[in-house]
């Protein structure tokens, strides 16, 4: 960011103005001005509502100064701005809910409010000792030198939270040491390793297998715990024993996760699950309610990726509807001949630039050297910098690792851009015939699969296809039998080259494929 901000920005061109489609995005974290940003980049007429007198959200107002720049966290805000999205700062409730929104207008509705509720913990004693881990962040942001700690700080958590308030609270004026709890072993703490060992740096002490129990007097009792069996997280269940310890506690800040308001999200018109979160789709993060999505922490606490990737999804999924409604109003002001002549067009250029695409693919992978002579001494490391970004094999789209890993040539590339039940170019088929199972796929498939188990598999034996959980199918004349899972049905190819059966529209699509084009795979093999 500080090396290529400046070039960026030079050859940067405002969006021209913004097209009929209004967005409306309720809170102004990363979430919310990630979903603005997208938006507006992409034409919509977008605004931001903010209850904070300011944007940035738990970035802006809680992580502390010495975690991230705070010049840094108003760049992004001012270059979201840039792109013509308006601010609404200082608002109310009842003018963000899915009622007075729509009633304004808006086409589409974001809600990232944030998880901004501290989970209670259940401690026992003086509770005016104990102070919030997201209220001491926002105080200590806004103000370090007036927040009171006295000497002793505990906090309890193991997650980045923890870690930040701990950091914090050493940096407060009169705190002599500040102490970590946690109720689990250092292996099962959810902070990253990153996190820990700058805290650890900080002089911040750390005290594993016990919880707070009662703090009076300046005095903080915590139970020793021990581990039993594996909870649902995976994480072994933290099991109390009847030890306890004491420790010099002045204030205890309890960092132990956060919840979303869910009165809060009801009075806003989302509906919720039973345990009080928004109830979406998990790809699109679309609620029940028509152009609604709720996205970030609202669906859970999380991290400033992520919120920005589910923000990213909910915007793809409008656009999708949008050039959805777009493609239906063409169809009923166009001829039929315009439409195919329109779409053959379209197809043709869109295949020249796909070819075009893999060809650059494939070039980076065989040239990845440019033979300049410096990247040997590594002298310059912005040249070789610029080189190793060139290497990049779009694999979120495009990848192929366990073909090209695969010893026996056990797994192949499908072409299936015909298809419109798939949005990946191609489908790897698994060759059991050809299969050793020596899992070199699965040591570097880049998805954390295992290709020869889980990949849709072509057998060329019918005792091997007996013999395999694999879903995949057989054929045997003009019969094909398809598993999928547990259930097998048997289907038979038609004069047309016809799949006829009861499967999936991608599995037909990809095993009528292979008849089409790939014919050569159903070479029989000796017994």
């Amino acid at each position: 960011m500080e090396k290529g901000t400046a070039d960026y920005m030079k050859q940067w061109q405002k969006p021209g103005a913004p097209a009929d489609v209004k967005a409306a995005v309720v809170g102004a974290g990363p979430a919310g001005l990630a979903a603005a940003f997208f938006l507006a980049r992409s034409g919509f007429d977008t605004t931001i509502y903010e209850k904070q007198p300011n944007a940035g959200g738990v970035v802006a107002n809680i992580i502390p100064k010495f975690r991230i720049d705070p010049k840094a966290v108003q760049a992004d805000i001012d270059h979201v701005a840039d792109h013509g999205v308006k601010f609404h700062f200082n608002a109310k409730m009842d003018e963000v809910t899915v009622k007075a929104l729509k009633a304004a207008g808006y086409d589409y509705i974001y809600y990232a409010i944030g998880s901004e509720v501290d989970n209670e913990l259940k401690v026992e004693g003086d509770r005016s000792k104990v102070f919030e881990a997201l209220q001491f962040l926002e105080s200590f942001k806004a103000d370090g030198k007036t927040v009171e700690l006295g000497k002793h700080v505990v906090v309890t958590g193991g997650g980045n939270t923890a870690m930040d308030a701990a950091r914090a609270a050493k940096r407060v004026l009169g705190v002599e040491d500040v102490t970590v709890v946690y109720r689990r072993t250092e292996n099962e703490m959810p902070a990253d390793p990153e996190e820990y060992r700058m805290a650890l740096d900080d002089g911040i002490r750390f005290i594993f297998l016990a919880n707070p129990a009662k703090i009076e007097s300046g005095k903080l009792t915590c139970v020793k715990m021990a581990l039993g069996e594996p909870d649902a997280s995976g994480r072994r269940r933290p099991v109390e024993t009847k030890e306890t310890m004491e420790l010099a506690c002045d204030t205890l800040i309890p960092a132990i996760g956060e919840h979303v308001n869910t009165d809060a999200l009801k009075y806003l018109g989302v509906e919720v699950t039973a345990k009080g979160w928004p109830e979406i789709d998990p790809e699109t993060k679309a609620t029940k309610t028509e152009g609604v999505y709720a996205i970030g922490d609202v669906n859970g606490p999380s991290t400033v990726v992520r919120c920005i990737a589910s923000a990213r999804a909910a915007v793809e999924d409008t656009i999708d509807k949008v050039f959805d409604q777009i493609k239906d109003a063409e169809v009923t002001q166009e001829t039929e001949l315009v439409e195919e002549e329109t779409e053959e067009m379209e197809d043709e250029a869109y295949l020249e630039a796909e070819e075009n695409f893999f060809k650059d693919v494939q070039y980076r992978k065989t040239h990845l050297c440019t033979d300049c002579g410096s990247c040997t001494k590594c002298k310059d490391i912005e040249e070789y910098a610029q080189h190793e970004a060139k290497r990049c094999m779009d694999c979120t789209y495009y990848c192929n690792k366990c073909v090209e890993v695969c010893p026996n040539r056990a797994n192949v590339a499908i072409d299936m851009r015909f298809s419109e039940f798939t949005d990946d170019p191609f489908q790897i088929l698994h060759l059991d015939a050809f299969c050793n199972e020596c899992g070199n796929c699965a040591a570097f498939c880049n998805h954390m699969g295992r290709p020869y188990k889980d990949k849709f598999t072509l057998f060329s034996r019918l005792d091997d296809y007996k013999d395999s959980t694999n879903s995949g199918f057989y054929v045997e004349a003009d019969k094909v039998l398809v598993r999928i899972g547990k259930d097998e049905t048997e289907c038979h190819i038609d004069g047309d080259g016809n799949l006829v059966g009861e499967v999936p529209d991608l599995v037909r699509d990809l095993i009528e494929q292979v008849f089409i084009s790939y014919d050569y795979l159903l070479t029989r093999v000796e017994e």
